[in-house]
């Protein structure tokens, strides 16, 4: 409904799956800040980035998770010291 929602997960993941391991730069998960906003560091690439509620601790390094989760996600590209802000629409998580 355009209003903003505080209690959810936003995931930033690469677009190529070959980044999609524990430990990597390439995924991301944030909170909402004081502001509101989320906010992620991201190396420069080609990006999904999903809303979600009631995800599962861990879930976000589970191939198989986002590879449902990119079908919810939103396209973007980001370059060296570029911001981006980009309107999600929240989804509930994959069940598997």
């Amino acid at each position: 409904d355009g209003s903003v929602v505080r209690d959810c997960f936003v995931i930033v993941f690469a677009q190529d799956p070959v980044h999609w391991t524990v430990q990597t730069r390439y995924v991301s998960i944030a909170r909402p800040g004081l502001d509101d906003l989320y906010t992620v560091r991201l190396l420069p690439g080609d990006y999904y980035a999903v809303a979600m509620t009631d995800v599962e601790q861990g879930a976000w390094t589970d191939p198989d998770f986002l590879s449902q989760a990119r079908d919810r996600a939103v396209k973007f590209s980001i370059a060296d010291g570029e911001k981006k802000t980009i309107d999600l629409r929240v989804t509930p998580a994959p069940v598997f």
